[in-house]
């Protein structure tokens, strides 16, 4: 080998050295982004997971007031009912009075009507 080609043959070898340190520093930085990445996508995750589990918290929450609000609305639907039935009976119960009343108010003028005479 002749020392132009020996001259090339390590020019060639320097480059090849170059072109490895750069790939490997490429590699490492693209190792340290992929644990990166990876340490973001576990944050990620574990926080995925607490907000899954806040969102059956509330989940319960709203269906436990759906259900009490429910019941609530059959109790209050009863008592409007009784209301209304004790409405509609106590009008009956002061039309009867009314009538007797009246009817007391005419015997009565009638007595004191017929007593004058």
């Amino acid at each position: 080998m002749s020392t132009g080609e020996l001259l090339e043959a390590w020019r060639d070898a320097s480059r090849a050295a170059e072109l490895v340190e750069r790939l490997a520093q490429s590699a490492l930085r693209a190792a340290d982004r992929a644990a990166a990445d990876s340490a973001t996508a576990e944050e990620v995750a574990a926080l995925a997971e607490e907000v899954a589990a806040s969102a059956e918290r509330a989940a319960r929450s709203a269906r436990a007031a759906a259900q009490k609000a429910a019941e609530q609305s059959k109790s209050l639907r009863a008592d409007v009912t009784e209301a209304d039935q004790t409405t509609v009976d106590t009008k009956a119960t002061e039309t009867g009075a009314r009538d007797w009343y009246h009817d007391a108010e005419d015997k009565a003028r009638k007595h004191y009507e017929g007593a004058g005479r």
